[in-house]
């Protein structure tokens, strides 16, 4: 299966409200903002579970900001049955971590449709919690 998106080779550099036709367009914004992967962070991906109940799990551990100090985890967990889910864990009480800056949603390929959680508010709770957003495909319970 091909999508054609916009012809322009240029992405918009901050953070937008979803849904939005400028690129970039069909992505999962865990947290939409200028987070760094540097040497004392990584990006993981595992494989979990059996068939028809997988799930593929991108992890970023540790990560940044690219002005600051501020360490933080987030993942991407991409189920099966077409469920999306973003998870966070080890939230400070710090309005940057919890996405005042930054766009939490997804959005499909031609960027006219999506499901945004949250644009520039601090609604992700701080730690012990782990919060996670599940989004469902159309037509699914």
């Amino acid at each position: 299966m091909e999508f054609a998106g916009p012809t322009t080779s240029s992405c918009v550099f901050t953070n937008t409200a979803l849904p939005n036709a400028n690129r970039p367009s069909g992505a999962i914004y865990a947290l939409w903002d200028d987070v760094v992967v540097d040497a004392s962070a990584s990006i993981r991906t595992e494989v979990k579970g059996i068939a028809p109940n997988r799930m593929f799990v991108i992890e970023y551990r540790n990560a940044r900001f690219i002005s600051g100090t501020q360490r933080l985890d987030f993942n991407i967990v991409l189920h099966e049955d077409g469920r999306v889910m973003t998870q966070y864990r080890n939230l400070a009480d710090n309005g940057r971590e919890r996405g005042n800056s930054s766009t939490i949603g997804i959005e499909d390929h031609t960027g006219t449709v999506a499901l945004e959680f949250s644009m520039n508010e601090a609604l992700l709770p701080v730690e012990p919690a782990i919060t996670s957003i599940v989004y469902r495909p159309p037509g699914m319970p």
